[in-house]
């Protein structure tokens, strides 16, 4: 009988569980969410409107803190808000609003707390109902007026510093404000016809949207309140849904009366729309359309990949069985239950235990060898190295004797015979204390090593120095130029720096090219002297301007007889001024390179 897998089964039960959450989603939303918005949006209301009312009646407030925690209030909750008398006169009409058409239809809206401006305005629309305006531009949009004039017979409405009007640029530049110079806000000049402002409702067609609905809002509250369909209780907000029979739009009106020793003094009137969730649940029925197709592909695709999780363990103890046939052991099988699959996955990870473990030693095993022999071939390229950088710094003392004794062997004045005699004993000794260097420099390196300080000369120090290499400069015409400074003593080991010279000086022959030139500079910078040898020729590559200071590195790795030796003696100058605690270092210039360091001066 062929087996029939769970597979199928779990992929129905997936597919049918997440259809039913999908489906008593959407039946909830569309059943639910706009009766659940309404009733959180009047409880909102009905929050916002207490506190509102609770601060108010505390009597803290001007006029001027009423109509901005109005509209503070308005803008927090999508709603117009206004307060009445019982007779329905709106209150705190001091902040006015004047709303102008522009000539391109735009319309604009000023507001003043002054309102004594609308008795001016009434009285100068006998010349006409065109008005200029000029004020700040805010964030909002609202224009604050200190300047109106009627644009007929250009009578002055309001004025706000008499005697002092500044004119104004247009609305796409800054202005200055009237007895406040230049200050850097947005102000604007405009011109238009007055169709609306808030201190009569006659003109309503003229008013927004919101405002309209407000006061037909108003007008339907005191019609229900004579017919007795509503009842004003003291203490308790009333609200009620309002249609407009003109747009049909519908909105939350909110009545608060406010009560004074048992009489009716204000009303509390507020106005939310309610078109917004409308129009949402409107568009959430179209869009489930479209999200219910795509939900339906998920849930196949999600129901697939879930009834696939029955053959996870089989799946993973196949990868972790390929991984160990590479030789990969880092990871182990995480399948740990009890059954047949669980033994397989625990059996399995201790064969891959044991050979990770077994594999390890053999590769540590390798590792050391390998580390042995690296150590071993490092060790005689050290070997050879040293030898190179022997020979590299033995060969200019060779070449001055052998060229001191070539010129005696040619025949020379007995005057001055002795004095080439002497030049290569000199360098003979200088060759004997070199190869006791090389054995001081392990020292040098160890941290016990003391320099001999004593004070001398740093100038006559490197006449002499250069002198020994004047064969050398003349063989490749190269030109050298000193300058140093007279009477500059310093406090160093004169031997070391007359090494170091040498080196440099050395080096740099070997790198200038024919008929290039070398110069030797000396400067004092507060109490230290600073070397500066320059020589013509290659620049050094960037990356290897630090590494030239190495044991036995050279630049040209071929290490042959026109571009140096082995690559010691730098090295060595580097030992010794960093015994010296010397400011030292090498730079690329202007076709050359310059190297520098410097030597404590004698106080």
């Amino acid at each position: 009988m062929r087996k029939r897998t769970v597979v199928p089964k779990l992929f129905v039960l997936t597919a049918a569980v997440f259809a039913l959450f999908l489906t008593v989603a959407i039946l909830m939303q569309l059943l639910f969410f706009e009766k659940y918005y309404l009733h959180s949006k009047v409880n909102l209301l009905t929050e916002g409107v207490e506190e509102f009312v609770d601060q108010y009646t505390l009597g803290d407030w001007d006029v001027v803190s009423i109509n901005r925690q109005r509209t503070l209030f308005e803008n927090k909750y999508n709603a117009q808000m206004t307060i009445i008398t019982p007779d329905g006169s709106e209150k705190y009409g001091d902040v006015l609003d004047i709303m102008l058409q522009l000539d391109d239809g735009t319309v604009v809206t000023a507001r003043s707390g002054e309102t004594d401006i609308l008795d001016k305005l009434e009285q100068s629309r006998e010349a006409g109902t065109d008005i200029i305006i000029e004020g700040i531009l805010s964030e909002s949009g609202l224009i604050i007026p200190f300047y109106i004039e009627n644009a007929a017979n250009k009578q002055v409405i309001y004025d706000e510093n008499p005697g002092n009007y500044v004119s104004l640029v247009p609305l796409e530049g800054g202005g200055s404000i009237p007895g406040q110079g230049n200050a850097a806000i947005d102000t604007v000049k405009i011109r238009g016809s007055i169709i609306y402002t808030n201190f009569s409702r006659v003109a309503q067609e003229n008013m927004p949207l919101s405002r309209q609905e407000l006061w037909a809002g108003v007008d339907e509250w005191f019609y229900r309140l004579r017919t007795g369909q509503m009842v004003m209780i003291p203490g308790s907000i009333s609200n009620y849904i309002f249609k407009d029979t003109k747009n049909g739009f519908e909105s939350i009106m909110m009545v608060n009366p406010i009560y004074h020793n048992e009489d009716l003094e204000e009303l509390v009137i507020v106005s939310s729309p309610m078109q917004p969730v409308t129009e949402s649940v409107q568009v959430l029925k179209n869009y489930y359309y479209y999200i219910a197709v795509i939900a339906v592909l998920c849930i196949f695709l999600l129901s697939f990949f879930y009834s696939r999780f029955i053959s996870r363990p089989l799946l993973e103890l196949n990868r972790i069985a390929g991984k160990m046939a590479r030789l990969d052991f880092t990871e182990r099988s995480p399948v740990c239950s009890t059954d047949e699959l669980g033994d397989l996955s625990q059996s399995l990870n201790h064969m891959s235990e044991s050979l990770d473990r077994n594999i390890k030693n053999l590769k540590m095993a390798n590792e050391k060898l390998k580390r042995d022999m690296d150590k071993e071939k490092k060790l005689e390229l050290m070997r050879k190295e040293l030898v190179s950088g022997v020979s590299h710094e033995l060969r200019t003392p060779l070449s001055i004797i052998k060229g001191y004794a070539e010129v005696i062997y040619e025949g020379l004045p007995q005057e001055k015979r002795q004095h080439y005699i002497g030049v290569i004993l000199e360098e003979t000794d200088k060759m004997d204390a070199l190869l006791a260097d090389l054995l001081e420099l392990s020292v040098l390196e160890s941290g016990t090593y003391v320099i001999d300080i004593s004070e001398f000369d740093l100038g006559q120090l490197i006449i002499a120095t250069t002198e020994k290499f004047s064969r050398h400069l003349q063989e490749k015409e190269i030109s050298l130029q000193c300058d140093l400074q007279r009477d500059i003593q310093v406090n160093a080991d004169k031997r070391r720096i007359e090494q170091v010279l040498s080196n440099l000086l050395s080096n740099a022959v070997k790198n200038t090219d024919h008929g290039g030139s070398i110069r030797i500079r000396v400067c004092r910078k507060q109490e230290q002297a600073y070397v500066h040898i320059e020589n013509t020729g290659k620049n050094i590559p960037a990356e290897q301007l630090q590494r030239i200071w190495e044991p036995f590195y050279r630049v040209d790795r071929a290490r042959n007889r026109a571009t140096g030796g082995a690559g010691l003696g730098l090295s060595i100058v580097n030992n010794i001024l960093d015994l010296h605690a010397s400011d030292f270092g090498v730079i690329n210039i202007d076709n050359g390179v310059r190297f520098c360091f410097s030597l404590p001066i004698s106080r």
